[in-house]
This record gives C-alpha cells, sequence and structure tokens, in this order.
C-alpha cells in the first residue's frame, strides 16, 4: 500500500493490531520474564546474522571465482 492510501485511512484502521494477537497465551503471567524474552530474541538475531555472513561469503567466493 502506498503512502495514499495510507493518508486515506483513518486512525483506527491504521492502529488496529488485534490480529497480532496470540490467542495461544491466556495471560502475560504465563509468559517468561522479559529478560528471557530478549535474550531469546537476541539468540535469534545473532543466528540471522550469521547466516547473513555465510550468504555473504559464499557470494563473495563465486565473484572471485568468475
Amino acid at each position: 500500500m502506498g503512502e495514499a492510501g495510507l493518508r486515506g485511512m483513518g486512525a483506527g484502521e491504521l492502529l488496529d493490531i488485534s490480529w497480532l494477537r496470540d490467542d495461544s497465551v491466556e495471560s502475560a503471567a504465563s509468559l517468561p520474564e522479559h529478560e528471557v524474552l530478549a535474550l531469546e530474541a537476541m539468540e535469534e538475531l545473532e543466528g540471522a546474522l550469521g547466516n547473513l555472513r555465510d550468504i555473504l561469503e559464499h557470494l563473495e567466493g563465486e565473484e572471485v571465482a568468475e
């Protein structure tokens, strides 16, 4: 959706994130501590960065071979 489409939407439409709700979580009390969630997110991001580094190394290797 372009900027013009966004400008034509009402504020209620832009802020409707109800579809993000996770119905499997009954309450916030059942979630892990914030620190645990942050550490898990960092581990996932570090893994993704490692994957990107591997891709870059592979691409650089192809450029040298050409």
